[in-house]
This record gives C-alpha cells, structure tokens and sequence, in this order.
C-alpha cells in the first residue's frame, strides 16, 4: 500500500479575504484518486483550506467521501455536500447547486488552468500581505474572460436558488465568491497585476 496527495494540490491562499476566490476541486483530485487506489494506493493528504470558502466546503466534504470510498461517483459526493452545507429544501434545487459547484470548477481547470500539473497555488506563498493571483495570471485572455463570463453567470444561477436553502447566507457567500473570481480575472486582463 501507498499513497500521495490527490495529484494536483490545490494551496488556498493564506492572506486573502476567505470569499476572494470559488474553486471546488472535486472532480480534478477524484479521477486521481481513483487512479490511485485501483493501482493500489491507500492513503492521501489533502491539503485542507479554509471552511469559511464555500468552494474549499464543498471540496473537502465531497474529497473526504471520495478517500472513505472512490468508487462514489463525483455527483454523489457534491449532492451529500451540498446537502451539508447549503441546505437545500428540495432535490430540484440540490441538482442546481450541485450542477453549478461541477460547472464552477469545470470553469476554471476547462479554462484558465487547463493543463495544470502540480500544485495550484492561489498567490505566492512568500506573501505576507494579499498579492497577485498567480492561478490567473500569465493565462490566456480568451480563457480569462471565458471564465469570467462563467463566473458571473453562475453567480447569477445560484443566487436565484436562495429562497430555496436554509442557509441562504452560505448561498450569498458563495455568489460573492464567484463574481470575486471573474473580477480578478478581469483585472488580470486589464494588466493591473503587471503595474
């Protein structure tokens, strides 16, 4: 038996505001996780981030039931966190949030982090104060603003689901979280993390 650290890592930043970015995670560490245990491996780190994120919620719920049993389907996984963190009154608007958590991160690693090998780190790990998204920048302006334009969609999908959770607060952290990832990837277009 062996193990590793679900592939790619994804490093929360340590200095940013905890709502400035929503990456759900879950589908890019479950194929590597199920690779890993039919080759064998058994054990896993991940690297927790801040709960406050919905995103980081949703992710370590949903991974923590994957490392208990990879063979749960991602959806699975997402609809039980879902469940747990937002609440929702119904299966119809569980769907919605799970299908926007699954688009969100599709969003990102289809887009700007296509290709990604390694750890995804949110800002330099040197930074003492908040810095520069560096899972932003140096990518293509097309992906950029691709994403952006799926983000604030999403924001926009989601927030119309609040009259249908018990916390609608978690519901409206997250949209702010959203439309905090597709403004920082509009800044990142508009080169005001080059001056």
């Amino acid at each position: 038996d062996f193990g590793d650290s679900a592939g790619c890592s994804v490093t929360c930043p340590q200095t940013w505001d905890r709502l400035r970015w929503y990456l759900p995670h879950v589908q890019h560490n479950g194929a590597y996780i199920r690779s890993m245990y039919d080759d064998g491996g058994r054990a896993s780190e991940i690297f927790a981030g801040p709960l406050m994120n919905p995103g980081t919620a949703v992710s370590l719920r949903a991974i923590g039931a994957l490392l208990a049993n990879p063979g749960l389907s991602d959806v699975s996984v997402v609809e039980a966190a879902v469940e747990e963190v937002y609440r929702p009154r119904n299966g119809e608007t569980r769907n919605r949030l799970v299908q926007y958590v699954l688009e969100a991160e599709r969003a990102y690693f289809d887009g700007p982090g296509d290709g990604l090998n390694g750890d995804l780190l949110f800002e330099d790990l040197s930074n003492v104060y908040p810095g520069k998204p560096i899972y932003l920048c140096g990518r293509p302006e097309d992906a950029l603003n691709l994403y952006a334009q799926k983000m604030d969609d999403l924001a926009r999908r989601a927030a119309a689901c609040e009259p249908q959770v018990d916390d609608g607060a978690v519901l409206r952290d997250t949209c702010w979280a959203m439309r905090c990832a597709a403004s920082e990837a509009r800044e990142v277009m508009r080169g005001v993390w080059t001056r």
